[in-house]
């Protein structure tokens, strides 16, 4: 499978928006996330969260593991925008 200049610069265009995208969660949203006390050692809470807390736990847990994910699917349009252009003869 071959692609036209143009569709392989779409496709270059597509994988750096979604590196983009997924630099920007991997800073706001790491994925290790650990909680530190004002003397530096790790905080373990526990108790029962409320619901709010919980729903946004949950969100902060999807995009810190949303990051690395789409960082792969940039590397892979990438990957396959180099393989599946036109050879020059």
């Amino acid at each position: 499978m071959t692609l036209t200049a143009a569709a392989a610069r779409r496709l270059y265009i597509w994988a750096l928006c979604v590196g983009v995208v997924a630099a920007l969660l991997m800073t706001f949203f790491p994925p290790s996330i650990t909680r530190h006390s004002g003397e530096g050692g790790v905080l373990i809470l526990f108790g029962a969260p409320t619901a709010k807390a919980s729903s946004a736990g949950q969100l902060q847990w999807f995009l810190s593991c949303l990051g690395p994910v789409l960082l792969g699917v940039s590397f892979l349009l990438q990957l396959l925008a180099i393989l599946a252009q036109p050879t020059k003869q």
